[in-house]
């Protein structure tokens, strides 16, 4: 439950009559989780654990803050804004021994103008890519889910795999989306420097660029979507293309859904070249407090590389609602790497969660238990 904060409250004995000032929303979560992992090696290109299984317990900690902000300039005419953090709950950054540096350096903020009649325009660093194709009533729990496997992908036997930049937060965007026509609303966008500052000015090569195309038709019960997404680093001649296609819908307490996305990619060498395809499926379930969530996700193979670099992942998750806003979870995920392929539960970035020992060669699978506490406010 979001609890609303009027700006008029805390400069109310200041503000001046009939001036309206704009109304400001404070909402957020605080996560902890104790995860119980294993690591076992499965496929012929694994070496990481010398053919040893290994595990791990660990606690894993995230929150975040978001500041919205509303105001009424008349004429059916609105600005509107947010700004998010993400901050590190459980140690620092870069510390040797952190167990969990969960959090972002570069979170959602943006600011823009919106009306019935014409839609919203709005500009700064905005997720496009990860904010649509979302199934509703999906359990709140670590490591449920199969999103990893469509925003990372491998493209080299060597370094296992890299970021897809189009799959986090577009930086320097200007962002349009119409208002809807009959369930159908068009959203585009353009990015001067997707993947850093913007530095055009002080790059004597190619600049950089972001075009992204966003349809969206709602049913009511069913919506049908796809993000288009190219994205060109400045000072590069790296390209990535994706494009990703979603249904989701409810049928009573059910809600379901599938999301399928295509990747494009060549490096600045031609090489660590990029062509694969990617699934998920999640199904989830409500009856009162309980809320039970399945996903079968399956990331293909790359196929402008040799050897098999696809991966499965099974994750199942059970939600009991304390109040409105606090619930405990539980869940169980397995990933299963094929001999090429090295994805991790979550950010990739070759330790998994921050846990120390816990690095994953390609071919190795993980299996996790998590129990957790959420709150949201």
């Amino acid at each position: 439950m979001n609890q609303k904060l009027i700006a008029a409250a805390v400069a109310g004995a200041f503000a001046l009559p009939g001036v309206a000032l704009a109304q400001v929303t404070i909402s957020g979560s605080f996560n902890v989780g104790m995860s119980a992992v294993s690591i076992g090696d499965a496929g012929a290109g694994a070496g990481g654990h010398l053919g040893l299984n290994t595990s791990s317990n660990f606690v894993r900690s995230t929150g975040d803050l978001k500041f919205s902000m509303t105001e009424d300039l008349g004429g059916g005419t609105s600005a509107y804004a947010l700004w998010e953090i993400r901050p590190v709950l459980d140690g620092s950054v870069g510390a040797a021994l952190d167990s969990n540096p969960q959090g972002s350096t570069t979170p959602q903020a943006y600011v823009g103008l919106k009306n019935n009649a014409w839609g919203a325009v709005r500009g700064g660093n905005i997720a496009i890519w990860s904010s649509r194709g979302d199934v509703a009533n999906t359990p709140k729990a670590f490591h449920h889910s199969a999103a990893n496997l469509t925003d990372y992908q491998q493209t080299t036997a060597a370094s296992g795999s890299i970021t897809s930049t189009i799959a986090g937060r577009q930086r320097n965007v200007v962002y349009y989306e119409s208002p809807k026509m009959g369930g159908l609303s068009l959203n585009v966008g353009y990015s001067t420097s997707p993947q850093g500052d913007d530095a055009d000015l002080t790059v004597a090569t190619r600049k950089g660029s972001g075009v992204y195309f966003a349809p969206e038709y709602d049913a009511g019960v069913v919506k049908f979507g796809m993000v288009n997404a190219t994205q060109k680093a400045s000072a590069a001649t790296s390209v990535y293309k994706g494009n990703k296609f979603y249904v989701t819908g409810n049928i009573g307490d059910i809600s379901t859904g599938i999301v399928y996305v295509t990747w494009k990619g060549e490096s600045a060498a031609g090489l660590d070249n990029l062509k694969s395809t990617s699934y998920y499926v999640p199904i989830n379930y409500t009856m009162g407090a309980h809320t039970f969530g399945y996903i079968y996700g399956k990331a293909g193979d790359n196929k402008n590389l040799a050897g098999d670099q696809s991966a499965t992942i099974n994750s199942i998750a059970y939600n009991y609602s304390l109040s409105k806003r606090t619930w405990l979870s539980l869940s169980r995920t397995s990933l299963k790497n094929a001999a090429g392929a090295g994805y991790d539960f979550s950010v990739f970035t070759g330790t998994m969660d921050g846990a120390a020992g816990m690095t994953t060669a390609l071919g190795e699978d993980l299996t996790s238990t998590t129990f957790g506490l959420h709150h949201s406010f």
